[in-house]
């Protein structure tokens, strides 16, 4: 979800700086608010992949216990299963 957000992101700020070159082109000063919107859309960006970074640090935390709670739990079945 967060991936498609930061495509859709990237996508503005793609037509955003199509926008701001075609003001520079005509000699135009770029609005407050076009600049304001880039500065937002790139904030945005780098906020969304901060959060994907988070979450795969969380997802790797959960894949470390998980599979220390599936060897604590093993130990003693192999135990078991050697003493036969």
């Amino acid at each position: 979800m967060t991936d498609i957000r930061i495509d859709s992101l990237q996508k503005r700020l793609t037509d955003l700086s199509g926008e701001i070159a075609d003001y520079e082109r005509r000699g135009k000063p770029v609005p407050g608010f076009v600049q304001q919107q880039k500065t937002n859309i790139r904030d945005q960006i780098e906020l969304n992949q901060a959060i994907i970074l988070d979450k795969q640090a969380e997802l790797e935390v959960i894949n470390k216990s998980y599979a220390s709670d599936i060897k604590r739990y093993q130990a003693p079945q192999n135990r078991r299963l050697s003493a036969r």
